[in-house]
């Protein structure tokens, strides 16, 4: 079973691209082909899928999606660094 990464998910349209961990190709999906739709993704969320030949020709959709682990946080690597002159009080 393929596994990548969301890309990109428009809630509202209901759709989004997963990058393929193998080929860092764009993988079409919309919100039915998610196992769990209550389970909305989020960029960078790992995901494994399954594919199936999309309306476009040559363009590949992901179905039975499973997010299989969560985005990590910007913020947990985020780290700031001031020097004395830097920082004013």
């Amino acid at each position: 079973m393929p596994t990548g990464k969301i890309k990109f998910y428009n809630k509202e349209k209901g759709f989004g691209f997963i990058i393929e961990n193998e080929t860092a190709s764009d993988i079409f999906f919309h919100c039915t082909g998610l196992n769990n739709r209550e389970n909305v993704p989020s960029e960078n969320d790992l995901v494994s899928y399954e594919t199936v030949q999309g309306k476009k020709e040559g363009q590949l959709k992901a179905i039975k999606i499973e997010i299989t682990g969560e985005a990590e946080s910007n913020h947990d690597n985020a780290r700031s660094v001031y020097t004395n002159s830097e920082v004013s009080v």
